[in-house]
Parts: C-alpha cells; sequence; structure tokens
C-alpha cells in the first residue's frame, strides 16, 4: 500500500515492527543503521500516528524527522508537497495540509458542477442529472421569526454551505407571516428560497413572494396550491400521502405534471437511518 502511493517519490524502510505508529526513536536508528542506505536523504517521514521525540534520532541520521500522513493512502499527495512546506515533527502532515486538500476539493466540485447538465435550476443553483447533491438549510419556525433572528440563522447556514434555504412554517403561521419572511430573506441573499408547508394559503403567499421552491405538495394541497405553483413556473418537492406509498408518490408526480408543474423533484420521505430505513428503501 505504501509502495503504491508514494510511486517514485520516496524509498520505504521498512522496520521489524507490526504496527508502524510504535517505533521508536531508538528502532528506527537501529533499523536504519542495519539498512546500510548509500543514498543521503533530506527527510524521513514517520507514520503520522507516532509518538516521541526523535530529536536524537535526527541528530544521529543527518536528516529531519517529521511526520507524515496518518493513512498510507495519503502519502502520494503529502509527498506532491515534499520541498514546498516544511512539515512538523508534532503535527501529522494530512493535518497540516487540510486547508489545502479542502480548497483543491473545492475547486475540483466547482469545476464539475461548471461541466454537467441539469433537469433545471434553482437561480443558477443545478438540481438533478450529474449536479452532485445540494445541501438545504431548514429554519423551522422561521416563518414566524422577526427579522434580527431569521437574517442570523440564515446566514448562519450559508457561512456552512448550505445551496438552499428553507423557511418553515408551524400550525399557527399567519399568511402575512409567511409573505413577509420571504420577501425579507430574498432582500439578504441571492441563495435559493423555500417555503416549507403544506398549507396552501401560506404556499399563496410565500411565491407571490418570490419563493423559488414550494415543499410541499401531495394529495391534500395540489388542487389549490399546485395551479399557483404551477403559473409561477417554479419548483415544488411532490410527497406521498399519509400511508407514504410509492403509488401514491407516483399518482402525486403525473397529477402536478397535469396541472402544468415542470419543475419537481419527487421526495419518498424514508425513514432515517436507524429507523427502519431499510424497510422504507
Amino acid at each position: 500500500t505504501v509502495r503504491k502511493a508514494i510511486g517514485e517519490k520516496a524509498d520505504v524502510l521498512v522496520a521489524n515492527i507490526d504496527i508502524a505508529a510504535f517505533i521508536t526513536p531508538k528502532k528506527l536508528i537501529k533499523t536504519f543503521q542495519e539498512a546500510k542506505l548509500s543514498k543521503v536523504y533530506d527527510l524521513i517521514l514517520l507514520p503520522g500516528l507516532v509518538a516521541g521525540d526523535f530529536s536524537k534520532a535526527s541528530d544521529v541520521l543527518g536528516c529531519k524527522i517529521r511526520l507524515g500522513p496518518k493513512h498510507a493512502y495519503d502519502l502520494g499527495f503529502v509527498l506532491s508537497f515534499a520541498g514546498k512546506i516544511e512539515f512538523s515533527d508534532k503535527v501529522p502532515a494530512c493535518e497540516l495540509l487540510a486547508d489545502v486538500r479542502k480548497e483543491i476539493a473545492l475547486e475540483l466540485i466547482k469545476k464539475n458542477e461548471e461541466e454537467v447538465s441539469s433537469p433545471f435550476t434553482l437561480r443558477g443553483v443545478k438540481l438533478g442529472g450529474k449536479a452532485r447533491m445540494k445541501v438545504m438549510g431548514e429554519i423551522v419556525g422561521a416563518l414566524e421569526m422577526d427579522p434580527t433572528a431569521l437574517q442570523a440563522k440564515i446566514e448562519a447556514f450559508i457561512a456552512r454551505g448550505a445551496d438552499i434555504i428553507d423557511l418553515g412554517a408551524t400550525l399557527n403561521t399567519l399568511p402575512e407571516q409567511a409573505k413577509r419572511a420571504v420577501s425579507f430573506a430574498k432582500t439578504i441573499t441571492d441563495t435559493p428560497i423555500s417555503i416549507d408547508t403544506l398549507d396552501s394559503e401560506l404556499i399563496r403567499e410565500g411565491v407571490e413572494a418570490g419563493a423559488d421552491l414550494v415543499l410541499s405538495l401531495n394529495s391534500t394541497n395540489l388542487e389549490t396550491a399546485g395551479p399557483i405553483v404551477a403559473r409561477a413556473g417554479i419548483a415544488a418537492v411532490i410527497i406521498p400521502d399519509e400511508e407514504r406509498s410509492l403509488e401514491s408518490l407516483i399518482r402525486n408526480v403525473e397529477a402536478a405534471r397535469r396541472l402544468g408543474i415542470e419543475k419537481i423533484i419527487a421526495d419518498p420521505v424514508l425513514d432515517p437511518v436507524g429507523h427502519n430505513i431499510t424497510e422504507s428503501i
């Protein structure tokens, strides 16, 4: 595994020890000297989980000793930065390069997202197809929050990477509250806004205020809220009826299409992990 990860970038010194992370300074010196290596090395990378002070071993062997990554799989990535950064004798290299790796990953995700196609978008956010999975920040009771609290919630979710902000209603939410909350949310972010309720009146007010997505529609509100969504040309999440059967989900999706809703997200409403998820799938 180690040799495969590093290729020709480095030599591998194998010590007579079951777990590499348990190597000691004395064991390293002994193994190194017994190997009778003819090369002069600039750096020795130990497993990232190694503990102990290797400063004396560094003096004896005549080269720097630093912590590599915790996992052999990351050796190739870490070694590509040899000579570019100073590795640490306290912090594993994988942790030292965590921010760099994150930036690289985000760039790859961004590039892939720009290149793929999707069935539809919400304010430029691609949904479905080969686009990446999107993260929705659900704010429970958002439609009744005061503006300051709602803004703080929205900004916190966006800072943590939310692609869509979902404004939730309660049984006591009034239509004017739905309109006010959606309108306010639209003034502080360009992130798509969804209104989360089955109440047709709340959906109407939310859509008129500029909601980009409606959660949710099923047979209980399709006839009243469906035409509102269709006329606005926005997206809707279609869910099963109370029995949560696949048949009712398909039936509701077909009904939504007949009403003229084109941007449809079908949600089977699966049980969470640890609570009958296998049966619900």
